[in-house]
C-alpha cells in the first residue's frame, strides 16, 4: 500500500512538473531574454518540451515503486531503491536541463529504503511457516 502511495507521489510530481511554468523551473528564463526565449518561458514545461517527456518522466519515477508494490518481494523493493537512486543521479548530472527535475527521485529513494527495510522486517517475500515440527516421523 505504501509503495503504491510512493508511485502516486511520482505521478503527481510529474503532473505538477508538466504544468509548471518554464519561468519558474529554469534559470535561463530569468537570465537570458530573447524573443524565442521569452515565448518559450511563457509556456508550461509540458508545452515547451512536449507532453511525451512528462509521461516518460512520470513512468520513470512511478514504475519502480509500483513494481515493488505489485510483487511485495524484498529483491524487487531493493531494485526499486536502486532505480530511484540512479534516477536521482541522472537528475544531478542534468541539473539545469529538462531531466534535472529527476532529483526528486532522491527523497523518494530515501522513503523507498524505509519501505524496503519494512518489507524485510515483515518477511513479505517468504511463504508462511507451517505449524508443528519439521521432523518426519521415523
Amino acid at each position: 500500500m505504501l509503495w503504491l502511495l510512493l508511485a502516486l507521489v511520482g505521478v503527481g510530481l510529474a503532473g505538477w512538473y508538466g504544468t509548471a511554468p518554464m519561468a519558474a523551473m529554469f534559470a535561463d528564463c530569468t537570465k537570458l531574454v530573447t524573443v524565442d526565449n521569452e515565448h518559450r518561458c511563457g509556456l508550461s514545461v509540458g508545452e515547451a518540451y512536449g507532453w511525451w517527456r512528462i509521461v516518460l518522466f512520470g513512468l520513470l519515477v512511478a514504475v519502480p515503486p509500483a513494481a515493488a508494490a505489485a510483487t511485495g518481494r524484498q529483491v524487487v523493493a531493493w531494485l526499486a531503491v536502486g532505480a530511484l537512486v540512479v534516477l536521482a543521479v541522472v537528475g544531478l548530472l542534468d541539473f539545469f536541463g529538462f531531466w534535472g527535475f529527476l532529483v526528486v527521485a532522491g527523497p523518494m529513494a530515501l522513503v523507498a529504503v524505509v519501505l524496503a527495510v519494512l518489507v524485510r522486517r515483515c518477511d513479505l517475500d517468504k511463504p508462511p511457516r507451517k505449524l508443528g515440527g519439521t521432523r518426519s516421523p521415523t
